[in-house]
């Protein structure tokens, strides 16, 4: 496993400005929802609809699929989440870096400078 991750991106120019376009990931679809019992009908229905009376080989039978899925349950949007590998990481150092983001979570909501001091001591 390694910890290096290629960064995709690409330029755009809008009316002599740079702006960089970002390529976040990539698009799945939400199989998740074809446990409820309504989408999964919707599923198997349109499914039937594209397979019916054709002769399906197997690259057909799989965009049938596919397309079905993504017309009934939805697609995801682009972001990238983000996994870091912290296999390596001891117990110790996964306590600090959970303390340190309460921390961080607590000074954003409330502001003051003594939770702020409190960040501050936790990020040393």
């Amino acid at each position: 496993m390694t910890q290096h991750r290629l960064l995709q991106w690409a330029k755009v120019v809008i009316k002599g400005r740079k702006k960089r376009v970002w390529n976040r990931g990539e698009k799945k679809i939400k199989a998740w929802k074809i446990k409820d019992p309504i989408k999964r009908r919707m599923f198997v229905e349109r499914l039937n609809d594209r397979i019916e009376g054709a002769n399906v080989n197997h690259a057909g039978f799989s965009n049938a699929l596919l397309n079905s899925a993504r017309e009934v349950c939805g697609e995801t949007t682009e972001r990238r989440q983000r996994d870091r590998e912290t296999w390596w990481w001891n117990e110790e150092v996964q306590l600090a870096v959970r303390e340190k983001k309460l921390a961080f979570k607590k000074w954003q909501s409330e502001g003051t400078e003594e939770v702020h001091e409190q960040y501050r001591e936790k990020n040393r």
